[in-house]
């Protein structure tokens, strides 16, 4: 399983020189939003992104908010007790993170 974090920074992120400066403090105030199954990072992030609906209609998600937007660079995405975070190509092992 899968979880699904959104950043409530992503924007910021996004011109950051180092994309992982702030991430534990943002992680820390970030929200889950959903929980996918299965263990494929890329899968989960292609299942959290709106394109042809509202994601939160895809099968086999867990959406656990009203409203939601699409997982974005910044956002992260968790497996285990590992958190990863989504990078312009892939993601970003960012190891485990206290809650």
């Amino acid at each position: 399983m899968i979880g699904v974090i959104h950043n409530p920074n992503f924007l910021e992120r996004l011109h950051d020189r180092e994309i992982t400066d702030g991430a534990v403090r943002d992680y820390q105030h970030s929200e889950l939003v959903a929980l996918v199954p299965g263990d494929d990072l890329d899968e989960a992030y292609r299942l959290t992104t709106s394109i042809d609906m509202p994601w939160v209609r895809n099968f086999g998600v867990a959406n656990l908010v009203m409203e939601a937007r699409s997982t974005s660079v910044s956002d992260f995405l968790k497996r285990g007790d590992t958190v990863y975070m989504v990078s312009a190509v892939g993601f970003i092992e960012l190891g485990k993170i206290g809650e």
